[in-house]
């Protein structure tokens, strides 16, 4: 797929929610999308995105919107929409060493959070030893292995996962 196909699936529903790991995209994914469709763009950070339950209250607008939240991914199984509310949830994948080495380049330090929060929703599904197994610096890993694992099959909307390279293919993408 490339993004202009991308962008004629995307005009089918009236919210689309971007998630996944944090430096795979999410930001200009979400700012580009809502900028070719015209659509509203909520970014997590100018709307202090803290809960699934926020963006569900954001999901029974009429406006057509495009909600950027990686924070929330460990929870986006649990987004649903009306029908006249189509929604689909964008899982932004990119190469896990990319996403390491951009994390060391801005010395981001956020493991631990992320690693307490899927621990929290799914600690009754593993051992203690278990989590112990994951180390600072994999916070992708974690992401995608319990979307892949425990999120995929229990997903109450359509959802896809979308490269980072099809960003590329944008108007206002800036390399690396």
């Amino acid at each position: 797929m490339n993004y202009k196909d991308l962008l004629n699936k995307l005009k089918n529903y009236s919210k689309i929610i971007i998630a996944g790991p944090q430096r795979t995209g999410t930001t200009y994914c979400a700012y580009i999308i809502a900028k070719d469709l015209g659509y509203i763009h909520l970014d997590e950070n100018k709307i202090a995105i803290s809960s699934v339950e926020t963006v569900k209250e954001k999901l029974k607008t009429k406006e057509k919107l495009v909600v950027q939240c990686p924070e929330l991914t460990y929870q986006i199984h649990e987004i649903s929409s009306p029908k006249e509310q189509p929604t689909i949830v964008l899982i932004m994948k990119r190469n896990i060493k990319d996403i390491q080495n951009s994390e060391k380049r801005i010395k981001w330090r956020g493991f631990n959070g992320i690693k307490n929060r899927y621990k929290r929703k799914f600690k009754s599904l593993y051992s203690e030893e278990w989590w112990d197994k994951w180390k600072d610096n994999q916070a992708a890993e974690l992401r995608y292995y319990f979307y892949n694992n425990h999120q995929y099959y229990n997903m109450k909307v359509e959802h896809m996962y979308v490269p980072y390279k099809i960003l590329e293919q944008t108007s206002e993408f800036i390399s690396k």
